[in-house]
């Protein structure tokens, strides 16, 4: 029975500690609207701050870019990536747009497994967000992403300004078989140490 317990309790921890986060690296950012740029990471979840991405009136500019790359991870094998969210925070006015494009790769394969591609304007509310599935599901990716401002001068208030880019990617839950596996391992694991004392 103390046997058993231990076991689901082994389970527990692994299932649930598991799917707590993932691991971000390689994080870059650039373009001519990328200046002062930062980055933060939460559980699943990377930000990217931009600054000075601002264009149109009043501006010195009306075009550019801000481009973002990263690699994420979970570090337990069996744990995959299945979703992916892309989230916006701008604002757009008069003849602004925020035209939003990225690719998602295996990194082992080097295949796509998923793109985005979307224009946002000034009928846009914000934040907007865009949910897609990653196909296949995969444990390891890299994320290039590209983000394209405009503000072509029409006489009246044009603006397109970015604050933040928010990129989601969602690690699959254990399925039974996975989660015993590594509960197995933990038991084995105590075992072994209790055998060493």
């Amino acid at each position: 029975m103390r046997r058993m317990s231990m076991a689901l309790a082994v389970s527990g921890v692994c299932a649930s500690g598991a799917s707590a986060h993932l691991y971000f690296e390689d994080i870059g950012a650039s373009g001519s609207l990328s200046t002062g740029w930062s980055s933060v990471y939460l559980a699943n979840e990377i930000r990217f701050s931009f600054p000075a991405a601002t264009v149109g009136d009043q501006q010195l500019v009306r075009m550019g870019d801000a481009g973002q790359v990263f690699r994420a991870y979970d570090h337990f094998p069996g744990l995959d990536l299945d979703l992916g969210r892309v989230i916006v925070y701008g604002a757009a006015t008069g003849s602004g747009t925020i035209h939003v494009s990225g690719n998602i790769e295996n990194v082992e394969t080097l295949a796509s497994v998923a793109t985005f591609d979307f224009t946002l304007d000034s009928t846009t509310t914000f934040p907007f967000q865009i949910e897609f599935p990653l196909v296949p599901i995969t444990h390891h990716v890299r994320v290039n992403g590209l983000v394209m401002l405009s503000a072509p001068d029409t006489g009246g208030a044009d603006l397109a300004r970015l604050d933040e880019v928010r990129y989601y990617l969602r690690n699959t839950v254990p399925t039974p078989g996975t989660a015993g596996v590594l509960a197995g391992a933990g038991v084995w694991a105590a075992r072994r140490r209790r055998r060493a004392r």
